[in-house]
């Protein structure tokens, strides 16, 4: 799953909480996900990584660095 920090109707960080707790029916919350977001500042990426993300990537980025952030 890739989801951006700052999105509506839910934030990306309660998007993660949702998964984690089993709120979203059809996802497992083993699912990799990956934050893909603006925000580079230090208490997005620590709150993503608290919840067990498995990358954090600032955009603007390349496809192929997109890429590089999901298959590492």
């Amino acid at each position: 799953m890739i989801c951006d920090w700052d999105m509506a109707p839910v934030g990306g960080l309660e998007l993660l909480r949702m998964n984690g707790s089993r709120q979203l029916p059809k996802t497992s919350p083993r699912t990799s996900v990956v934050v893909l977001s603006a925000r580079a500042d230090s208490n997005a990426v620590k709150a993503a990584m608290a919840m067990d993300v498995n990358g954090f990537a600032v955009a603007p980025l390349s496809f192929e660095k997109l890429v590089k952030t999901v298959t590492h």
